[in-house]
């Protein structure tokens, strides 16, 4: 489900549409749309846009906190280097390889990992029986 939330989030920054679930699916409750979010940043959400100056207008809205803030910064900015360490995937995926599993103690661990901790971040999420991680069955060749 978590997929289909941020897939949903990110085409709607990405194209602009505006629905009634408000800012970008992650956080409903805030009411922003797309189009709200980058009025509020006065900043341009997407690949290219300035990462270090969004992530700072977004810790500045009411109710986008670290982890909404790592995952527009990995999904819509393109930010090889995001780490939401907060995300429950990454915790359990961090337990599974037996790396440290506090949100605190992956950030340090993360660090080695800098610039490319948005890879790690699939690669923990992976790790995980999700069925979003099994290839679907394979259909019978053709006669």
């Amino acid at each position: 489900m978590r997929q289909d939330v941020v897939a949903r989030a990110m085409r709607l920054i990405a194209d602009g549409t505006v629905d009634r679930e408000g800012v970008c699916g992650l956080a409903s409750r805030l009411g922003y749309s797309a189009r709200q979010l980058e009025r509020h940043l006065k900043a341009e959400v997407g690949v290219g846009a300035d990462r270090e100056r969004t992530r700072q207008q977004l810790a500045g809205l009411g109710g986008i906190g670290p982890w909404t803030t790592e995952v527009i910064a990995m999904r819509a900015l393109g930010d090889p280097d995001a780490f939401p360490a907060t995300d429950m995937g990454v915790v359990k995926g961090a337990a599974v390889l037996g790396l440290p599993a506090t949100p605190a103690a992956l950030i340090t661990h993360s660090r080695r990992w800098q610039p490319w901790r948005s890879y790690a971040v699939q690669y923990l999420w992976a790790t995980q029986d999700h069925p979003i991680n099994h290839w679907t069955a394979k259909e019978p060749p053709c006669p």
